[in-house]
């Protein structure tokens, strides 16, 4: 495919853009990355966005959206490509994801903003639980440090009683709000990518994606291409991707969020029915109090910034969860009583 630079303009300066929003980022910053091939691999990847991506890049900064979209494609390869990796605890405690008394801040233009305070959770193995809370509560920002992708500062984070530093691909899987599909790859190539970056063969990464995506329900779409695909069937996608390196711990920061009702309603039993097969700990993070209900066997309550944990509500129906279910009196008292914790904290801010 012929490399272009979207709407025109001078390579070198979209090259030196990228380079510098790679480099800049701490994350990469490993004794355990080689930086240069690093940015060059990814600009390989990248640079072979046609036109149609609409970026418009000068020396000096990029464009909002330009960031945005970059951003997400680096924490993608970040989970893949960075850190030492840890391997998994022989012993199998039943503790996999241990928070305590974690707190973080982040620096603005105008000060200090703490995100976080005094977070304590314990997740089993094989446990879905969800956290939810008023916009701003730092749900999406727990996930990114329990994942490695964004350092704290006070309190311990372990996974398999191993402090968490960087990102484990291993042991951990992310899908995020946006999919970060490469628009120039097919639905198979966007799978298998994790394992390509990992230097697995190219037999094992096809084997591997084509399980995965007949798993999702998408076996007859393997060439499409994501403008090809609708909304869900892309988030599909993305979560076939984050399951390729079959990690243990699956961490989805609003997958759903930009999809309609009946549509994510019907993603959500589908990633159920994956959980039931596939074993993995789920954190989940979402403001639909109806998916965080139907999908969780624990709900983590959050209050407004900084977010504190201000109930932790077991989810006392039992599996299989159906349509029915939704509309069953215990289900709506869960829900309305999550919603007044949420109303009350942010009544009280």
């Amino acid at each position: 495919m012929k490399r272009e630079l979207a709407n025109g303009g001078d390579e070198r300066k979209y090259h030196k853009s990228l380079v510098f929003v790679c480099i800049g980022r701490k994350s990469v910053k490993s004794k355990n990355v080689n930086c240069p091939e690093y940015v060059m691999h990814f600009l390989r990847e990248f640079l072979l966005l046609g036109p149609e991506t609409d970026f418009q890049v000068d020396n000096k900064t990029t464009c909002l959206k330009f960031k945005a979209i970059l951003v997400s494609y680096l924490n993608l390869l970040l989970s893949i490509f960075s850190g030492a990796l840890m391997k998994n605890n022989e012993n199998n405690p039943r503790i996999v994801v241990s928070v305590k008394n974690l707190s973080h801040v982040f620096s603005s233009r105008t000060g200090e903003i703490k995100a976080l305070e005094n977070i304590s959770i314990e997740v089993q193995k094989g446990e879905f639980i969800t956290l939810v809370g008023p916009s701003g509560c730092g749900k999406s920002t727990a996930l990114l440090i329990i994942g490695g992708l964004l350092e704290y500062q006070e309190g311990e984070v372990c996974l398999y009683d191993m402090p968490v530093r960087k990102p484990n691909p291993e042991l951990v899987g992310f899908v995020f709000q946006e999919t970060s599909l490469f628009p120039w790859k097919n639905a198979i190539d966007n799978v298998e990518f994790p394992l390509r970056i990992r230097g697995s063969s190219k037999e094992q990464r096809k084997c591997k994606a084509k399980e995965l995506l007949d798993m999702m329900g998408l076996g007859d779409f393997p060439d499409k291409y994501p403008y090809e695909l609708s909304g869900g069937m892309q988030q599909r996608v993305a979560i076939a991707r984050g399951l390729i390196q079959n990690p243990q711990v699956m961490l989805l920061d609003e997958p759903f969020a930009s999809l309609d009702e009946q549509t994510r309603t019907r993603l959500g039993f589908e990633l159920l029915r994956i959980w039931s097969q596939m074993k993995k700990t789920m954190i989940f993070v979402t403001h639909s109090l109806t998916e965080a209900v139907l999908l969780s066997q624990r709900v983590i309550v959050l209050s407004a910034r900084p977010g504190r944990i201000i109930d932790d509500i077991a989810i006392d129906i039992e599996y299989p969860r159906t349509y029915e279910t939704m509309i069953s009196e215990r289900f709506a008292m869960l829900r309305d009583r999550i919603r007044q914790l949420i109303a009350e904290t942010e009544v009280s801010v």
